[in-house]
């Protein structure tokens, strides 16, 4: 979202649908075995049905950055527990136990100095709702 200078919310040049398409027809050419096709049809709300390409295994498509990179860097929010993450993006593509080597920050904020709360609700009373659906939803906004 981009703020325009009149106040409203601009959702920015969206890309082509047609991209969208080709290059989930090109995910469906390929030989890769460990992919699945997930077809949601909501007969209520056609808007609400989905089609989801998931890639199983990422390694297949991550071998050749890790045979030909020099380093690769991955930055992330929380990524624990890194054994899984490490067997299955590197060990699995090609890479040995002595080129990985792990960097963690920890906890920035102490526990102690932390409060979470949880708000339904904006100063006004309306209730946050932060669906897809609602995320351009200017009133919602506002009440944040």
């Amino acid at each position: 979202l981009n703020s325009t200078e009149d106040g409203s919310w601009d959702k920015g040049t969206p890309s082509s649908p047609l991209l969208l398409i080709e290059q989930f027809l090109q995910a469906l050419t390929s030989d890769d075995k460990d992919c699945r096709v997930i077809i949601k049809i909501t007969s209520r709300y056609i808007n609400q049905s989905n089609l989801k390409y998931l890639l199983l295994n990422p390694s297949i498509h991550f071998t050749r950055i890790v045979q030909e990179a020099r380093s690769i860097v991955v930055a992330g929010g929380t990524m624990h527990p890194m054994s899984e993450f490490k067997d299955q993006l590197f060990l699995t593509a090609g890479a040995t136990p002595s080129r990985l080597e792990e960097f963690s920050c920890g906890h920035v904020i102490k526990k102690d100095h932390l409060l979470p709360i949880v708000l339904t609700k904006g100063p006004g009373g309306s209730v946050f709702n932060f669906s897809y659906q609602q995320r351009y939803v200017l009133s919602i906004i506002d009440e944040l």
